[in-house]
Formats: structure tokens, sequence, C-alpha cells
């Protein structure tokens, strides 16, 4: 069968909607990481003196589809970026994921740590014990970029397919399973189920291996091996503009099935038994999928066009994800002790960490090619202008 060349992605086409939408979920990182504090569920860098239902619940829900619907996306635009630049790309995906991840892992990691030992020790041990944390290799050195680990592990494996001239054979296999769909109204949800069911045996052969987690925790190949499916569904996506079409026009039954999944998988994701766990990995790319289609056509039937106070958030995003952290911490920290009621302390920390990201991206990021360079991945002869920067996060790093 021939590749259906209608069906190829234009190489001028421009999908605001999508640009948007990862604004959106690294946005969605302030109140997710603001409510961890908060969470009676899940331990975090540092906790709050009282926690909350509501925010725990919060919490547990937007984490069962936000990273893997950024995921699903990143997916999208790595494929049609190595479509288009197939001798550069490689080499600029590692300038765009592995600078800003190495530059947060020594810049902002560290004043992670120095906030946990602060809340966590008498103010006679808080040097020792941040000290203590710079030597041990661990969890805290990644953090919240891990999904720059496992961009990076993804982006290899396109960059593999790549080196192999696979991508030919991977067109062919899509205009076939492109048929199947079109006749058998059962190929989507199988392949859908499919995915979970991959996830889940992955996991599982990981774990009889014992490689679930590997380098004291900091990479967690159970987590990783259970987004690929989100990654490769949003790469198959790029390979025939019909399937993006089809997966962005809204169909209830889906946006039906993605949020009660969502609420089943929020349910169970926390738990630590077997068979939560089981149930956890096999949801996990089924609810990243749904959800991508909830929030894709729904973004898609809300902006079409540019907007240019979109455009700074979009512009801000990466920036604002890797530094909210550090105003979340030390806002908890000060906030110990002032009987300032739960909520309001919450929506005094998404405040605050919102509006001093935003400005440390605007006043310093923006206006210098080093920092740009180290917080976005942009080289200096590069870096665009503001009303034209959403080509800076467009690689899928968010």
């Amino acid at each position: 069968m021939t590749a259906d060349r209608s069906c190829e992605p234009s190489k001028n086409e421009r999908h605001h909607y999508l640009d948007y939408l990862r604004a959106i979920l690294m946005f969605l990182g302030i109140p997710y990481h603001a409510a961890l504090a908060f969470s009676s569920h899940q331990a975090w860098i540092v906790e709050a003196e009282r926690d909350s239902a509501l925010l725990s619940w919060a919490a547990q829900f937007s984490h069962t589809f936000r990273m893997p619907v950024f995921l699903l996306i990143a997916g999208f635009f790595a494929m049609m970026l190595c479509q288009r630049r197939p001798g550069s790309w490689w080499r600029s995906r590692l300038v765009r994921l592995g600078v800003p991840l190495a530059a947060a892992t020594i810049l902002i990691n560290p004043l992670l740590m120095l906030g946990r030992a602060l809340w966590q020790a008498e103010p006679s041990q808080v040097l020792d014990l941040w000290l203590s944390m710079l030597a041990t290799p661990g969890e805290p050195w990644v953090s919240h970029l891990w999904f720059l680990i496992d961009l990076l592990i993804y982006s290899s494996i396109l960059a593999v397919l790549l080196r192999l001239r696979w991508m030919p054979a991977l067109a062919r296999r899509a205009d076939k399973v492109a048929g199947l769909m079109a006749s058998r109204w059962w190929v989507a949800p199988g392949l859908l189920l499919f995915s979970g069911v991959a996830a889940l045996g992955t996991v599982v052969a990981l774990s009889v291996l014992g490689l679930n987690s590997t380098l004291h925790g900091m990479l967690v190949l159970a987590r990783t091996s259970a987004h690929l499916p989100v990654f490769l569904c949003g790469a198959a996506l790029a390979l025939r503009r019909d399937w993006l079409d089809r997966f962005t026009r809204i169909h209830w039954w889906m946006w039906a099935a993605g949020l009660v999944l969502a609420a089943a998988l929020a349910a169970v994701q926390w738990r630590d038994e077997d068979i939560y766990r089981a149930v956890t990995f096999f949801l996990m790319p089924v609810v990243g999928i749904l959800f991508a289609h909830i929030l894709m056509s729904g973004m898609r039937a809300c902006f079409q066009g540019a907007n240019r106070l979109v455009q700074i958030a979009v512009d801000s995003s990466f920036t604002v994800y890797l530094v909210h952290q550090v105003f979340i911490v030390f806002g908890v920290v000060l906030m110990m002790g002032s009987g300032i009621p739960v909520l309001l302390q919450f929506v005094l920390l998404v405040a605050a960490s919102t509006i001093l990201s935003l400005g440390f991206h605007q006043q310093l990021v923006r206006r210098r090619p080093v920092l740009r360079l180290l917080f976005n991945g942009v080289l200096p002869e590069r870096a665009a202008p503001l009303a034209g920067a959403a080509a800076a996060p467009r690689a899928g790093r968010i």
C-alpha cells in the first residue's frame, strides 16, 4: 500500500492550540506541586502543618493526566520535527533538553534541598543537613526534572529509528493501520487497551529484573515505560494528518471514558498494594491517551489563531516549570506557624509562585541569551524575539 500523501502534515502548518495546551499543562504544575504540600496521600519536599482532603484529591486527579498529555504532545512535535529536519534533529534535542536538565539540576535542585533542610531541621543543624543532602545521590537531584530524562530516552528511540532508516516503513505501517481502523471499529479501542497491557507487561518484566528504579531512584524505568505508549501515540498522530484531525474532534464517549477512568486511577495510584500498582500501570497510558483527546479536542474547539498574551505564557512556560518549586517550597516554610487557613495558604502559594516565576522569565531569562540557553535550551544566535518566541518550546520539552 502506498503512502497517502494527502495525509502528511504540511510543513507550514501551525498548531496554536497545541502550543497553548502545552503551556497550560506546564503552568498546572504550580497548583499541583502546591497541593502536594497539603496532601495526605503523598510525601513531598516539604509538608504544610495541616492536610487538606480537597487538595489531596485535586493533586491526585491532575496527576493522572497532566504529564501524560504533555508527553503525547511532545511525541507529536518530536516526530514532526524529526520528519522536517532529520539531519540536525537529534543534536537539537540534546541542546534543548539536555542543557536545561543540567542547569536546573545544578542551580535549582540544591535550593529545593535547602528548603527541605530549613523545614526539617533545627536552625543549628540546617547547614549540616543540607550538605548531607548535596553529598547524597538520589531522587532529590532529579525532583521535577524527571520528564526531561524521559524525553531524552524517547527522543533517542526516535533517533535510532531514523538512523536505521525505518521512517518510510513506519509510514507504510501507519497506512495499513489506518485501513484497518477505517474498516474495523474495534481496532482503535483494541490499540488503546494494548497500550495498557504493554505498559503493565513491561513494568512486570522490569520488576522481575530488579530494574524498576535505578541509579539511587534517579531513573524510574517503570514510569518511563508506562508513559512510552503515550509518547508513541503522539508520534503516530504526526505521521498522518487525518489521524490528528480525527483525534482532535470531540467524541463524547471518549470524554466519558476518560473522566471515569481518570477518577479510578486517582483513587488507586497512591496505594502500595500490588493489585493497585498493577491497575495503576495499566491505566496510566489509557488515561493519558483518553485525556489527551479530551484536552486537545477541547482546545482545538476554543483556540485556532495566535494570541499575543497566550504567546507570552507559551514562551515563559518552560522557565516557569523549572523554577516554580523553589518559590512554593520556601513559601511553605515561611507560612509555618502563621495560622493562615489551608485553602488561603494554597491560593497565596499559587499566586506568588506564578508571579515570581513569570517575573524571573520576563525580567531575566528572556533578556539574557545565556539564561535563555540554560533555562530554555535556545542557542544565543537562534534566540527568537518575543513575538515569535513560541518556536523555543516547540520541540516538545515542556
